[in-house]
């Protein structure tokens, strides 16, 4: 009989525990609900059998996990009943009567036993929680518009170090090409997303760890462009990064 689980599984387990530990505080602090256990772990857990490709798993405070090819489920020792499919999505029965639905982004939707319900979207925020905020900057010359925003709902985490390099460097670009060459008379947009941890919201859904600058003329998208998070953040990739971003955004548009 297996007394343990594989090390590497083990490891992969305490590192989406820890992410989904933070996750749960902010679960309890933005939507105001009492504190539930949103997840288990195997720490501990000796498989006692196994039966149609159905694993048991027991811990020593009682949680009983059976391992299925499409699911796992736990019963902890409060009784709450946790079942984590395989596509990333899980559903918590709390002892209360309260059911919990978190999607693979992090939504979470709480349904309580008098049939209201409570919704909390990860977009605009970390994984950690914290409130991504939009940055804006405007250009203009003659009938010409440029707004350059860094978009909270399309990023997963704020505006800093090398990302905010780009970003003020990208607006530095911009303004050069603007003010030294022919300008239309126009409105441009040009919305940066920023997708660093791909865990939740957006991000987590676009499955893509990468900055994307994307240009709309009014509300048609006209280009769009991504960029490594390595090349980012190396200093001189940075300043070559911006600059051609800004060529290509401006391309036929601004004429030098």
């Amino acid at each position: 009989m297996k007394t343990g689980i594989d090390p590497e599984q083990k490891a992969t387990d305490m590192k989406f525990t820890r992410l989904l530990q933070s996750l749960s505080l902010v679960l309890v602090l933005v939507s105001g609900a009492a504190a539930y256990e949103l997840d288990f772990d195997y720490n501990g857990a000796v498989r006692t059998g196994i039966e149609g490709g159905r694993e048991t798993w027991k811990k020593k405070d009682g949680t009983v996990i059976v391992k299925a090819p499409d699911r796992e489920e736990a019963v902890l020792r409060d009784e709450t009943r946790i079942v984590r499919f395989s596509n990333g999505n899980r559903e918590v029965y709390a002892p209360d009567g309260v059911v919990i639905h978190i999607r693979f982004d992090g939504e979470t939707r709480y349904r309580y036993p008098d049939g209201t319900q409570k919704v909390l979207c990860m977009d605009g925020l970390t994984p950690y929680g914290l409130s991504i905020k939009d940055h804006s900057k405007v250009i203009r010359r003659r009938g010409f518009t440029v707004e350059v925003v860094y978009s909270s709902r399309l990023s997963d985490n704020v505006l800093e170090r090398g990302v905010k390099k780009f970003y003020d460097e990208l607006v530095a670009q911009i303004t050069r090409r603007v003010y030294a060459g022919r300008v239309p008379n126009m409105r441009m947009r040009v919305v940066i997303s920023n997708c660093r941890f791909c865990k939740t919201g957006y991000c987590r859904r676009k499955n893509r760890k990468e900055v994307t600058v994307t240009s709309f003329l009014g509300d048609k998208k006209d280009r769009e462009l991504s960029i490594r998070h390595d090349d980012i953040l190396v200093n001189s990739l940075c300043h070559d990064e911006a600059s051609r971003a800004a060529e290509r955004l401006l391309a036929g548009r601004v004429r030098q």
